[in-house]
């Protein structure tokens, strides 16, 4: 496989995904959006689906990497931790109307493909163990409250989801700083401050 060839489809699926949505996401837009021909996909990929899987995998590892990047910089305090990665998973950089439309075809794709949705779940496996990780070490006692640290993990990440989904619907009015608030809401009374 041509790893340019390759690079040049994922990120011209992506943009497609973006530009067109999921009934715009046709090999004609894709090879488009690439420079690419249609024989290339077969060629690199075998056919669109795992062209798309591929992009899928791409958009969870940009999502993580973006996630690591906004967060590095927290310092040492684990309740600082979790609310970087609550305003990392709310910025601009992360949460923008590329992401949204590019998330939502993996959604719609994701019913069909559990290859997919491995990648665009809010039960992902590394998206919940980040998340959980982070909050026990933030809390009074992390040695006796993993199972409240994962219950509180899946309530700031189902939080952060409908804040997703509020912005898909409200792109020119949604208050990232008001979301971000109200996430951390959830989890200070579970804090020693």
């Amino acid at each position: 496989m041509s790893k340019s060839a390759a690079e040049n489809l994922i990120n011209g699926a992506l943009r497609s995904n973006a530009k067109h949505g999921i009934e715009g996401t046709t090999v004609t837009n894709i090879v488009a959006e690439a420079g690419l021909t249609r024989a290339m996909i077969m060629k690199t990929f075998g056919n669109k689906e795992a062209l798309l899987r591929a992009t899928a995998e791409r958009y969870g590892e940009t999502y993580f990497k973006k996630i690591d990047q906004l967060t590095a910089s927290a310092g040492p305090d684990p309740q600082d931790i979790v609310r970087a990665m609550i305003r990392a998973d709310l910025s601009e950089e992360v949460l923008n109307a590329q992401s949204i439309a590019v998330l939502s075809v993996m959604r719609s794709l994701a019913q069909t493909d559990p290859e997919i949705r491995a990648f665009s779940s809010t039960r992902d496996r590394r998206l919940r163990d980040i998340y959980t990780t982070a909050i026990a070490n933030s809390l009074r006692d992390p040695e006796t409250v993993h199972p409240k640290a994962e219950d509180l993990a899946t309530a700031a990440i189902a939080m952060l989801e409908g804040f997703w989904a509020d912005y898909f619907l409200f792109m020119d009015s949604f208050d990232r700083q008001k979301a971000e608030q109200l996430v951390a809401m959830l989890l200070e009374p579970y804090w020693d401050r």
